[in-house]
């Protein structure tokens, strides 16, 4: 999978990508359907999202980025809040041209998401947040933990309860190396960014359409969350992956895949039936000059564009059950008529 740097507020930031190679100071091709930006979890990196872009690939345009100090972008620390960690999701979309973009948001990437579209909805096209929350506190045995593994005085264990039951040994091992990539400072950090922020208040305010994933086997309190932003964001739809815990883009890409990628194709083709109504350009010819028509191509031509405007009409005034399948979610502009 093709990758590269891209250099956002100072920090060269590490980017996987779809589509062909492009030379250091271009951005990727990003023409195809729609241009999804995955956001990685507090632990994670960009990597964890390979094996979704590949499968949305075909049709659409999704990239992956690594946050400061995760994995192989520059920084030793991490971003100290949420809504910086929004700030620079906006700036890195904007040193690649991306005017408009499904954010998908893995748990605390979810939360960036939140936060890049309360404060950018312009940007915002959409929105998959993914084993997310609306609001977090951490344990402060966590914290404690951390804190001691950030100053080499424990061990970093492996965390099996983020995972299925019916996850593989290969999956936790994968997700484990990933893990490692990122310096426990960064996560220590990450994890007090998280502590107290909440959003529960504003999620009415979120105006894009959402999807909510949910892993079947994820913790309670992360299924109860799940629930809350289904729940209060006005234009979101909720969905359950079974056999599947809190890693979802590692333990099931296709599954994940599947969910968003029908959500994708229903924005594409809404976007492309609102297109099909806008109104037609006026004419450019200078006011009240008259020219003659040829009196014998007039009625050939008036009745093929009587023709046309009614085949036009018939299939733009009504579109598909599954091309509006995010309308009927969403309650969007595109509605059957």
């Amino acid at each position: 999978m093709p990758q590269k740097y891209v250099r956002v507020d100072g920090v060269a930031t590490f980017v996987h990508h779809v589509g062909p190679t492009t030379l250091p100071e271009r951005p990727p091709a990003l023409a195809r359907g729609e241009t999804v930006v995955c956001l990685h979890g507090a632990s994670e990196n960009s990597a964890v999202f390979v094996d979704l872009l590949a499968r949305l690939e075909a049709a659409h345009s999704p990239l992956a980025f690594d946050r400061p100090g995760h994995a192989r972008s520059g920084g030793l620390d991490g971003l100290p809040s949420l809504a910086r960690m929004a700030e620079f999701t906006r700036a890195f979309c904007a040193a690649i041209g991306i005017e408009r973009c499904v954010l998908l948001g893995a748990s605390m990437g979810g939360g960036v998401a939140l936060e890049t579209a309360l404060a950018a909805p312009e940007l915002v096209r959409g929105l998959v947040l993914v084993a997310s929350r609306a609001r977090f506190a951490a344990r402060p045995a966590l914290l404690e933990g951390l804190r001691l593994i950030s100053e080499g005085k424990a061990r970093r264990e492996f965390d099996r309860t983020a995972y299925s039951p019916a996850a593989t040994p290969d999956v936790m091992r994968r997700g484990f190396m990933e893990d490692l990539k990122t310096d426990p400072r960064v996560l220590y950090g990450n994890m007090r960014a998280l502590d107290g922020w909440s959003r529960e208040a504003d999620l009415a305010r979120v105006v894009c359409p959402t999807l909510v994933v949910a892993g079947e086997d994820d913790a309670e309190d992360v299924r109860a969350q799940a629930d809350v932003l289904a729940s209060r964001i006005p234009r979101a739809r909720k969905v359950v992956i079974p056999k599947c815990g809190h890693r979802v883009a590692l333990e099931q890409p296709e599954a994940l895949a599947n969910e968003a990628g029908a959500i994708l194709a229903g924005l594409t083709r809404c976007a492309s039936h609102e297109r099909s109504r806008a109104p037609a350009p006026s004419s450019t010819r200078p006011a009240g000059r008259r020219t003659r028509r040829n009196s014998r191509s007039w009625p050939r031509a008036r009745a093929a564009r009587s023709t046309t405007a009614d085949s036009s009409s018939k299939t733009s005034t009504a579109c598909s059950p599954r091309a509006c399948r995010w309308a009927r979610w969403a309650s969007s502009r595109c509605r059957n008529t």
